[in-house]
């Protein structure tokens, strides 16, 4: 007796014995592995939100023209970024399908002056580290476009621009980050700039 007959009859099969089973009835398994399929697939973008998912270039443009503004109303303040003061050194904010990214990044072209101002930054590592945490660094940061630059940044993986259920720590993220690279700027920003 096949599956289908069996429910008709309100009979239970406890066990699947395939080779009484007749190919019209194996053609409704997948159906019934339907539900589990979508339900597998929402766990893994909430546990795996750097999941990627395909979207069109216009799409991807608008969510990151929408994250950018939910970040600056859920998080109005006027940062330092570009005005440091010190021309071609700026505080950045980053995002992508991956990780989020808090930066300082010294992009001086005189290597002389780039390299003065890193290590008079570097001078202060364990300060800097007591108001931003564990923190990477690179003297000779190299962009995809062949900029070399000098960077101090700070990372948070597992996050995504492209997955909103992400957003909120992503800016939390930023506003602890970039607080912290503030107000260590401003405690020594006359010996930073005394170059």
């Amino acid at each position: 007796m096949d599956y289908k007959r069996a429910r008709q009859k309100g009979k239970r099969i406890k066990y699947w014995n395939f080779s009484k089973l007749s190919i019209k009835s194996l053609l409704l398994l997948p159906q019934a592995l339907l539900p589990w399929l979508f339900v597998t697939f929402y766990l893994a973008l909430y546990f795996f939100p750097t999941f990627v998912l395909m979207f069109s270039k216009q799409e991807a443009q608008q969510l990151k023209k929408e994250f950018w503004t939910a970040f600056g109303k859920s998080f109005p303040r006027k940062w330092i970024l570009y005005d440091t003061k010190i021309k071609d050194m700026s505080f950045k904010f980053y995002a992508d399908n991956k990780k989020a990214e808090v930066s300082l990044d010294i992009e001086m072209k005189d290597e002389i002056f780039r390299n003065a101002y890193y290590e008079k930054i570097w001078s202060l590592e364990d300060i800097l580290k007591d108001f931003i945490g564990d923190f990477y660094k690179d003297e000779y940061y190299t962009l995809e476009n062949g900029k070399v630059m000098a960077r101090i940044w700070v990372e948070k993986h597992g996050v995504s621009i492209f997955n909103k259920n992400t957003w909120q720590e992503v800016f939390e993220f930023f506003v602890e980050k970039m607080d912290g690279f503030e107000r260590f700027y401003y405690e020594y920003e006359d010996f930073i700039k005394d170059v």
